[in-house]
């Protein structure tokens, strides 16, 4: 699924996409999120083909949550960390990492 997300062409991954959804690259550019990522790739990647198998994924997800949980800072700060980690437990409980809640 991931790599049918990525080989089906920009219109499709836009299409499958949250409106504000965040998308993690390698530095530079970082974090990206809504139309940010779409200028991004259109305009600067050099990326011939992506493929990473699921369980990768999973494994990053699951590494992103529990940063999320270990985060320390002030009461409305742990809570974000707190509900970041939700949402990103929930998209891996399903089995399947990535656009399904």
């Amino acid at each position: 699924m991931e790599e049918h997300f990525w080989t089906s062409g920009a219109d499709n991954a836009r299409a499958t996409t949250a409106t504000n959804a965040v998308m993690v690259f390698p530095y530079p550019p970082g974090i990206l999120q809504g139309d940010q990522i779409w200028t991004h790739l259109r305009e600067r990647t050099g990326w011939r083909s992506v493929v990473m198998p699921e369980h990768e994924i999973v494994g990053i997800l699951r590494d992103a949550a529990a940063t999320h949980v270990n985060a320390r800072g002030t009461k409305l700060e742990m809570e974000r960390h707190r509900a970041v980690a939700e949402v990103i437990n929930a998209i891996t409980a399903g089995g399947n990492s990535v656009r399904r809640l």
